[in-house]
């Protein structure tokens, strides 16, 4: 038995069973390494021995912290694996095979604020790791134990024992019984010395619209992922941390570890019981008291927003990001979900007059896709072009008749790296243009056939420009202390780059001047998450 928590907001469907064909593994053609501390194992291939380090330095950083919240030290060091086969940004905890998994990569995530990947991550899922361990009931080497019965059929033929079953009762008696809510919760609370993780303002948009919406998850809803898509899973990340962050302001963050050790009692599996014991309070009474304390704050704070007059485009999906709007042609693309219960993104373009829809997808048909994932729009007109597989920002040409994005490509190591790829909107033809360059969010040059773009690298980000016609890159900074960058702008005359860069915990938007090298920092606050940089279609002013 295997118990994961991924530590990243983005879900996407697993089928219950699968053909082994159908499986991808990375050729692991690289060797591995191991680093060694007081507490931790870090195993790497070759190329991650920045990141390792980096790695098993924060987590030797956050080990007595943690383990003294909660009152508890594992009884031998700590597994972490880290992964770099693929541009995924994740994390997970294997409980009872003592291991962490962590992505290297750091990608922006839609549903969160920006912080520094490796401490929040290794936090997060060591978090787990030590709250798991003080839970549990029994030896880790026993994860649960099923007390079965059957009943069988009175009739039977003479060659066998017994009759055939009819009914069946099973009782699991687990190891450990944290519900989903508060062990997401208190692995974004961490700990209150440490800020590796906040609550920040998209999350706190997320909860804000569902509660004054009266559609928060019930407390019953937040214990599990079972039966919710990518957005409602994440709820329980967000309810969950928010509600965590409440007990802590109202009680102590102490109480934290006193659920934690209270819910490893026999006789108490259910979670609710064990908040009652803690703090004497009925656990939908606690839920009822920090639900109206939210909403009596969000309705104070939205008293004075007047209503904006707006026009919804499109109706489908959940995740709708990166509108481009070419100002000659009217083109119009974004990111979007469609109608799917997970967060795969295409990539939508919308030409004016137009309502054919070309798909690019090799997996699925065109019948199978119109069928299930048509996206429609206000004025009755369907997308003409369909890019599955896409999730960061595309970029127009400058006439307006081809549009740059980056997908992922499986390459012959069987490791799957985002490439750029162009795609002419007059002869509906594709075209790659780098292979396994790790690039993302590209902006076409206002003159130029080239594209600036960020390229995920060992020790940062770093901006590349990328030629079209030969696809190669050069690279235009020397970030090398995990600088992460995000969308990337040209300005209106080719000389300066714009784009958002986050050296810790926030981010700032700077500018690249492309003659001299030299990079300023334009805007930049202790509080604020400075996020996507945009130019106005005349060029004159930064939005």
């Amino acid at each position: 038995m295997l118990f994961m928590i991924a530590a990243s907001g983005w879900f996407y469907p697993v089928q219950s069973q699968i053909l082994s064909a159908h499986l991808d593994y990375p050729d692991h053609h690289l060797p591995w390494y191991t680093l060694e501390g007081d507490h931790f194992m870090v195993h790497y291939q070759l190329g991650n021995s920045h990141s390792a380090q980096l790695t098993l330095a924060i987590a030797e950083e956050i080990y007595k912290p943690i383990t003294d919240l909660y009152r508890f030290e594992p009884d031998r060091k700590t597994n972490i694996i880290l992964r770099d086969r693929e541009d995924v940004s994740n994390g997970a905890a294997y409980y009872f095979d003592n291991k962490i998994e962590i992505w290297v990569p750091s990608i922006d995530m839609p549903f969160r604020g920006t912080h520094h990947w490796f401490k929040n991550v290794i936090t997060h899922e060591f978090t787990h790791m030590v709250q798991l361990g003080a839970s549990k009931r029994r030896s880790g080497r026993v994860p649960a134990i099923y007390l079965q019965w059957l009943s069988y059929e009175n009739v039977r033929r003479p060659d066998v024992l017994y009759g055939f079953p009819n009914s069946i009762i099973t009782y699991p008696l687990a190891t450990v019984s944290i519900p989903a809510w508060f062990a997401e919760g208190t692995a974004q609370f961490q700990v209150s010395t440490l800020s590796y993780d906040q609550w920040d303002t998209h999350r706190d948009m997320l909860l804000r619209t569902r509660i004054l919406a009266d559609k928060a998850l019930s407390l019953d809803e937040m214990n599990h992922f079972s039966s919710k898509n990518s957005l409602e899973r994440e709820l329980v990340y967000n309810q969950g941390y928010d509600f965590v962050r409440y007990l802590a302001e109202r009680f102590g963050e102490e109480i934290l570890a006193d659920l934690t050790h209270t819910s490893a009692e026999y006789g108490l599996n259910d979670f609710k019981k064990v908040m009652e014991r803690v703090t004497g309070i009925k656990a939908d009474q606690l839920y009822s008291d920090w639900l109206e304390n939210r909403k009596m704050n969000y309705l104070a704070q939205t008293e004075v927003i007047t209503e904006n007059a707006f026009e919804t485009l499109s109706n489908s999906g959940f995740l709708n990001f990166y509108p481009q709007i070419h100002p000659e042609t009217g083109a119009f693309a974004y990111i979007s979900n469609l109608e799917r219960d997970h967060a795969r993104t295409s990539l939508i373009i919308v030409q004016q007059g137009e309502s054919e829809q070309i798909l690019l997808d090799p997996s699925l048909t065109p019948e199978i896709f119109e069928l299930e994932h048509q996206c429609h729009f206000k004025n009755g007109t369907n997308a003409n072009v369909t890019l599955n597989r896409v999730r960061n920002r595309p970029s127009f040409s400058s006439d307006g008749l081809s549009i740059a994005y980056t997908r992922p490509r499986l390459n012959r190591f069987g490791e799957t790296y985002q490439d750029l790829h162009t795609y002419n909107l007059e002869t509906g033809s594709e075209n790659r243009i780098t292979s396994s360059a790790r690039v993302l969010d590209p902006d076409w040059h206002p003159h130029n056939n080239q594209v600036i773009a960020v390229q995920l690298q060992d020790k940062a980000q770093n901006l590349v420009l990328i030629d079209l016609d030969s696809g190669n890159l050069t690279q235009l900074t020397s970030f090398q202390s995990n600088e992460t960058i995000y969308t990337p702008v040209w300005s209106a005359d080719g000389i300066y780059i714009y784009f958002s860069l986050s050296t810790g915990g926030k981010r700032d938007i700077a500018r690249l001047n492309r003659n001299s090298g030299v990079i300023e920092l334009l805007l930049s606050s202790p509080d604020t998450d400075f996020r996507e940089p945009f130019i106005r279609p005349d060029g004159v002013e930064l939005l």
